[in-house]
């Protein structure tokens, strides 16, 4: 995520899908219903330290491969998010999805958006470069790591390398074997 705020508006741009939300803030109403969207409409205000996002408008036509929720009607879909900044690497993001005609009662995600350490990019980075000349390796750092998987196991990776905070302290990766899904960890130098 990249969130950047100017005058009147709040742009949230996603490395996954590189879309920016533009989003309104304290200004005016949502739009006529009339108008479906394909991120829905979003309009945004300040409760404190928390940004909160209130979406609805969606279209009922894209909302089936939704970027957030995955599915839904579209067309009675209401999404609320909230931002807070909890340190200087951190936002408490959290969005709730009300859908009365796709799920019984509203439902709430909590998902830590946490910057990148600068460590565990250059160990990733080193790893990629020894790997490099021995075999076909792929670089990703986009998106979660189980979107990461799937897109591996999409193309027929057979072995995944994980480098995470743990990486750092003891210098092991998470090796995932791609038919059985077996995930072990193994030293980086070795």
């Amino acid at each position: 995520y990249e969130i950047v705020q100017g005058p009147g508006v709040v742009a949230i741009r996603y490395e996954m899908i590189h879309e920016t939300r533009v989003i309104p803030i304290d200004g005016p109403g949502h739009v006529s219903r009339r108008l479906p969207l394909d991120m829905g409409d979003a309009r945004g205000h300040w409760e404190g330290d928390t940004l909160v996002v209130e979406t609805t408008n969606f279209t009922d036509k894209t909302l089936g491969g939704n970027w957030l929720v995955g599915g839904g009607t579209g067309a009675t879909l209401q999404l609320t998010e909230r931002f807070r900044r909890v340190d200087k690497d951190t936002i408490d993001y959290r969005f709730t999805v009300h859908d009365p005609t796709m799920y019984t009662r509203p439902w709430t995600a909590v998902l830590p958006l946490v910057k990148k350490d600068p460590g565990l990019v250059a160990l990733a980075q080193e790893i990629y470069a020894d790997l490099r000349g021995e075999m076909l390796v792929l670089y990703d750092e986009s998106g979660a790591v189980g979107r990461r998987y799937r897109r591996q196991d999409e193309i027929g990776t057979p072995y995944c390398i994980t480098v995470d905070g743990q990486s750092l302290e003891d210098r092991t990766v998470t090796l995932r074997e791609r038919d059985s899904m077996a995930q072990v960890r193994v030293p980086v130098d070795g």
